[in-house]
């Protein structure tokens, strides 16, 4: 009953949200190709190109974010059937995701940083909240 009430969700959550997540950072990376003959493999060209981004790449990768985890937080909460237990746990998860992200590329905007770290847990109870508001039977 656990396993099916609290990992399922935050597992199902989680792993949607970030699925979703990579097809959204896809896209914008299309839309902002790197130069020719960069190696993104290469740390040091990795963040080269991330420099050089627009910050208009940065504000569509915050609201993918939020999005995103707006999505893992009404998939966990789905799941679940009830409550925020599951929702804040794949909220903390993927925060824990954001913080490896901002160490692992250090060039980003402080900004975005910042913001893709704070944001997390409140998306996911904002979807999580969203599913009990049209889930609720009148």
């Amino acid at each position: 009953m656990a396993i099916r009430k609290y990992v399922l969700p935050v597992v199902a959550g989680v792993m949607s949200g970030m699925m979703l997540l990579r097809v959204g950072e896809r896209a914008i990376h299309a839309a902002n190709p790197p130069a020719a003959g960069l190696n993104l493999e290469n740390k040091a060209e990795l963040e080269q190109y991330i420099a050089a981004l627009p910050s208009s790449a940065f504000v569509m990768m915050t609201a993918l974010y939020i999005f995103c985890t707006a999505l893992a937080g009404a998939i966990a909460r789905l799941v679940s059937g009830s409550g925020n237990r599951a929702p804040l746990v794949a909220g903390i998860f993927i925060t824990l995701a954001a913080v490896l992200n901002v160490i692992m590329i250090p060039v980003q905007p402080l900004w975005f940083s910042a913001v893709s770290i704070i944001v997390v847990i409140p998306a996911a109870l904002a979807g999580a909240r969203l599913v009990s508001i049209f889930t609720r039977r009148s």
